[in-house]
């Protein structure tokens, strides 16, 4: 084998190679975007999943003009136990709080159910009402994945009394 022979065998290993390192690289990239995109995609499903629930169980819901914040007075499971829940998009963060009583304005003590999301409704909204119904909708951004969720709820139950949630 000649100098010239074994110089170009490593040129065109070195090729190969290179090329295998643009194949595995891409593939890595390609991986992290699609977890990124799942973990969104499931986080969106469960909070969607759980305010829809809270708005079926709810007597009477109220969202703001600027469709920013949902209240929902809901009835436990027991037929007896009021409570008073709330959701609100604030600077990027979804934010959650739940009690007995009236839930003042979103803070830093309320839940954060995650970041990087806004209103995909009308005007940028996330929540819209319409009588019983109540309509939900999130853009969430991660890295390079956007993903975007809308969904609804009717409220179903139908009893009087509670505490004043609004």
């Amino acid at each position: 084998m000649s100098l010239i022979e074994l110089m170009v065998a490593l040129m065109v290993g070195a090729i190969v190679l290179s090329i295998l390192v643009l194949v595995f690289a891409n593939g890595l990239t390609t991986q992290r975007r699609a977890t990124e995109r799942n973990a969104a995609t499931a986080m969106l499903n469960a909070t969607t999943a759980s305010i829809t629930e809270s708005v079926r169980a709810s007597v009477d819901t109220r969202v703001t003009e600027s469709g920013q914040r949902l209240d929902a007075k809901v009835l436990a499971p027991d037929g007896v136990t009021w409570e008073c829940r709330a959701w609100q998009i604030q600077s990027g963060q979804l934010r959650y709080s739940s009690g007995a009583s009236a839930r003042p304005a979103a803070s830093g003590s309320w839940k954060s159910l995650g970041s990087g999301l806004s209103g995909n409704l009308a005007s940028g909204a996330a929540f819209v009402r319409a009588g019983t119904q109540v309509s939900l909708g999130f853009t969430l951004t991660r890295g390079e994945s956007t993903i975007r969720v809308t969904d609804g709820a009717v409220s179903l139950a139908v009893q009087s009394g509670g505490p004043s949630c609004w």
